[in-house]
């Protein structure tokens, strides 16, 4: 199994995020929900300034921090490894708002599929 890591934006630029291990992702989201200043390992931030939280693949993967995911990348990271970031992630906003889908938290994930249809 594969340590799941998570991209904590922080502004609109690529680099504009702070990588977190699914170790930080609860507190991570409380500080999105709630607007505290919160200490990771590496760096901290309002929670007032997190745009979004969304895996990081290219940690995960042991990819570059600039490297641009393309369609094989995806099928590397594989369906099971997806829906595991997934349902820590919902399960962070569940222990946060009470509800897996609350919007104002991000929403839901994109699956597998919607990531290819992207492209």
């Amino acid at each position: 199994m594969k340590r799941i890591y998570y991209k904590v934006k922080i502004g609109y630029e690529k680099d504009d995020f702070i990588s977190i291990d699914d170790t930080e992702l609860a507190k991570a989201v409380r500080a999105q929900v709630q607007g505290g200043v919160v200490l990771f390992k590496e760096g901290s931030v309002s929670g007032n300034s997190i745009i979004s939280i969304v895996p990081d693949w290219n940690r995960v993967m042991g990819f570059k921090r600039d490297y641009k995911l393309q369609g094989e990348d995806y099928d590397r990271i594989g369906e099971e490894v997806i829906n595991e970031a997934r349902m820590a992630l919902d399960s962070a906003k569940m222990g946060v708002s009470g509800s897996p889908q609350n919007q104002a938290i991000g929403g839901p994930m994109k699956t597998l599929q919607d990531n290819r249809e992207d492209r």
